[in-house]
């Protein structure tokens, strides 16, 4: 079995919490606009830190893969760096934290209420903790399999998200296109890179898969608050957001 597959197959609770997450979404489509704040703000939580988090945590690996793999601990550490690398806009597109502010506005949420998070869930808001904490303090091991399971769960977000918004030609779907795009690659990246690490480090294996189960963790608290709070019943004062009404349009 392949490094791969074994870490989807420990990530159930994760793919299970996304998945109800999306039948809700799909469910209460158009959006009130508590519901899209809470999405919005919610994914923003998750995501704010991971770019320059993957960045720090390749870093922290070449500097410890040097006294053994001296000439080869760059080449190593590139196959972490291809997810920072769309992240950063290195290869020629926009920042995904721009795409994202641009898909937050599609919902009406601008980007004060974005960067205040002040509608994340609880759950959100520990995660977005526990990623700045784990790229940068936790033990390597633990951190890479944190970033696996990062990698392993987006590729499933976007594609999804997608498919339940519907309208996939719609201008604020940028930022779901773009990860759609590339995800499969970080995957195959990180999981060559993975591969490598453990051969080099065979007792590294068990604490890389800790850092995937801390994750599972905290992935599937938060989606399954996302979850509850888009699902609630909308207040009657509550508008449709913009995109909401297009997407409403769209569908008659």
């Amino acid at each position: 079995m392949t490094i791969e597959n074994t870490l989807t197959e420990m990530l159930g609770k994760s793919f299970d919490a996304l998945e109800k997450f999306n039948r809700k979404l799909g469910e209460c489509q158009p959006m009130s606009q508590k519901a899209a704040e809470v999405y919005i703000c919610s994914i923003y939580s998750l995501h704010r830190t991971a770019p320059s988090g993957i960045a720090h945590l390749a870093a922290r690996l070449t500097d410890e893969l040097m006294p053994i793999a001296p000439f080869d601990a760059h080449a190593m550490t590139a196959w972490v760096l291809d997810a920072a690398a769309d992240e950063y806009g290195l290869r020629g597109g926009e920042t995904h934290t721009e795409l994202l502010a641009r898909f937050g506005e599609a919902f009406g949420v601008d980007r004060t209420i974005m960067e205040s998070r002040c509608s994340s869930t609880p759950g959100a808001a520990a995660m977005e903790a526990s990623m700045n904490h784990w790229f940068r303090q936790s033990p390597l091991d633990f951190a890479l399999g944190v970033h696996l399971a990062s990698e392993l769960t987006s590729r499933r977000e976007f594609e999804g998200w997608l498919s339940v918004l519907g309208n996939r030609d719609h201008p604020g779907w940028v930022y779901l296109h773009a990860h759609c795009a590339v995800e499969d690659g970080h995957v195959s990246s990180l999981t060559t890179f993975a591969t490598k690490w453990i051969e080099l480090r065979p007792n590294s294996r068990d604490i890389v898969f800790d850092g995937v189960r801390a994750y599972d963790a905290a992935y599937a608290r938060m989606f399954n608050e996302m979850a509850a709070e888009i699902g609630a019943p909308p207040r009657a004062q509550e508008v449709l957001t913009s995109s909401s009404i297009d997407l409403l349009a769209a569908s008659r």
